[in-house]
Parts: C-alpha cells; sequence; structure tokens
C-alpha cells in the first residue's frame, strides 16, 4: 500500500510540473503574440467600421468604437486616411454583419504589407486573426443590445493593444 501511495504521488507531481510548463509556454506565447500590435505613436488608431444589414447606421457602430478608444485615451483616425498616409500604420478593423435574426462582430487589426511587383512597390493590407468574435440572435428592435455588442468587443479586442504599447 505505502509503495502505490509513492507512485501516486509521483505521477501527481510529474502531471502538476508538466501542467506548469505547459501554463509558462503559453503565457510567453500570448506576449510574443502581441508584439504585432506595436506602434511608433501608439495613442493614434486608424479605424474602419463597416456594417452590413444591420438596423442601425454605420456611424452609430463607429461612434461606439470611437468611444473605446476615446475612453482608452486614444485618438481615432478614420481609415481613409490610413489608406492615404504615408506612415500606412495599423488600423483596428470592426466588421459587422446582421441577417435572418442574426449578427456577427468581427474585431481585428490589419497593416499594410509592402509587395514588390515588376513595376515597383505596391501596398497591400494584411489582416490579423481576428482578435474577438461575437455573435448571436437579434430582431429588429435590438439595436442598442447590438452596438453595447460592439462596444465590449472592442474593448476586449482593445486591451491586447494597450498592453503591447504601454507600460499597463
Amino acid at each position: 500500500m505505502r509503495r502505490s501511495g509513492k507512485v501516486i504521488l509521483y505521477v501527481l507531481t510529474v502531471l502538476i510540473l508538466f501542467a506548469l510548463i505547459i501554463v509558462t509556454q503559453r503565457v510567453a506565447e500570448a506576449q510574443e503574440d502581441n508584439d504585432h500590435l506595436q506602434k511608433t505613436r501608439p495613442e493614434m488608431l486608424y479605424t474602419f467600421v463597416n456594417t452590413a444589414g444591420c438596423p442601425f447606421e454605420n456611424d452609430e457602430a463607429k461612434a461606439e468604437v470611437d468611444g473605446v478608444l476615446v475612453r482608452s485615451r486614444l485618438k481615432p483616425i478614420d481609415r481613409e486616411a490610413w489608406l492615404t498616409d504615408d506612415s500606412m500604420d495599423l488600423s483596428l478593423v470592426v466588421y459587422v454583419n446582421c441577417g435572418g435574426g442574426l449578427y456577427h462582430i468581427q474585431v481585428t487589426f490589419s497593416d499594410v504589407v509592402t509587395v514588390l511587383k515588376p513595376k515597383g512597390l505596391i501596398p497591400m493590407v494584411a489582416h490579423y486573426e481576428p482578435i474577438r468574435q461575437s455573435y448571436g440572435t437579434m430582431n429588429d428592435y435590438e439595436s442598442k443590445k447590438v452596438l453595447g455588442i460592439i462596444r465590449s468587443t472592442t474593448e476586449d479586442a482593445i486591451t491586447p493593444y494597450l498592453r503591447a504599447n504601454f507600460d499597463l
């Protein structure tokens, strides 16, 4: 009986150590994954909001996204300026699709990657994997509900950006 107790203790110790190694590795990977969110001027962030088929205007969704940035002490800049700006910096992109009683919100970051073609350099937009997504059901009278979810999904997505760029 004593020998089996020692074996069980040994196995449990190994499993706990293994779990600690995995958790430590995941935390390190998560911190490294935010490197692409670092900017030289992090207090300004280009934004692009696109809604399709929703019972509210695109400007209402953009106001929610811009509000999150302002409360985070960031200056939102329209993406149209981003496409003509020389810096071609990181951009926050929010897509909202509604239809058939459903909504899908995707918040991600994008960047410009310059590609060499025979006739010169061509800028191309590269989207990173979605940072946050939300989806669910709605009816035509629940626009405020979906706008609130746009706000909270954007807040969740902006947190890694803030941690990558500021000493938080």
